[in-house]
């Protein structure tokens, strides 16, 4: 599974739905692109944090 360019999560369908705990692939991949966001988010929150320190 690719998000931005990235990949984020290898495996067969099954696999990924059993691993995300989800009913289809497009719960999966709304769950891993929100989980790379608020990854993407909270590290710009601790780099700016950082910087004004």
């Amino acid at each position: 599974m690719l998000y931005k360019g990235d990949t984020v999560a290898k495996g067969s369908s099954d696999f990924l739905k059993d691993k995300f705990k989800c009913d289809d692939l497009e719960q999966v991949f709304m769950n891993v692109s929100m989980g790379e966001e608020r990854k993407n988010e909270i590290g710009e929150i601790i780099s700016n944090f950082n910087n004004n320190a």
